[in-house]
């Protein structure tokens, strides 16, 4: 099946932001070609770039972040574009547009897909009991934990080239 690709219109049917061609440009420009991110990428079938887009764009950038104003129309099938959207300087973003950061963004994390990260992890780990209380009347139960394991998976790098489109804590937890 072919990858449908948002084109400013907000596609009821899009699955992507950018077409795999595009990661390819960006790979090219962004990455020496000894680097893995280079060698994996190039190597990998249309369909597994594909794959990888799909799965970047709505199983881990949609559901990730969000983005300042609001989706463009209400039947598009991804978060851009939006309308009321500003950037931090106050300039208004183009409502038929995907911000160049976000295709940026989704280009690093199919590249982190097609080298087999999951993006988006079955956490399945505890943190150890440092502290427990219980108090009988009124109940009361506290229990403190050393450390913390976060079922979200976090790339800086995507963040920081998404910061400037998000609104304040403009992360949403997954489990």
């Amino acid at each position: 099946m072919a990858l449908i690709v948002e084109d400013g219109t907000g596609l009821a049917t899009a699955e992507s932001y950018v077409a795999t061609t595009a990661v390819d440009t960006y790979v090219a420009a962004n990455y020496e070609t000894s680097h893995a991110a280079y060698t994996q990428w190039t190597a990998a079938s249309t369909a597994k770039k594909e794959i990888a887009l799909r799965v970047a764009t709505k199983q881990y950038l949609d559901v990730r972040y969000r983005f300042v104003g609001m989706r463009a129309n209400e039947v598009q099938a991804l978060m851009w574009p939006r309308s009321d959207a500003y950037d931090p300087d106050g300039y208004e973003i183009d409502s038929e547009s995907v911000p160049q950061r976000v295709k940026d963004a989704l280009c690093e994390l199919a590249l982190r897909y097609v080298q087999g990260d999951t993006l988006a992890p079955d956490i399945s780990g505890t943190a150890a009991v440092e502290a427990e209380s219980v108090k009988v009347g009124p109940i009361e139960i506290s229990t403190d934990y050393a450390g913390s394991v976060s079922p979200v998976k976090k790339y800086t790098n995507v963040d920081g080239i998404l910061s400037p489109l998000l609104v304040p804590g403009g992360y949403v937890g997954r489990s």
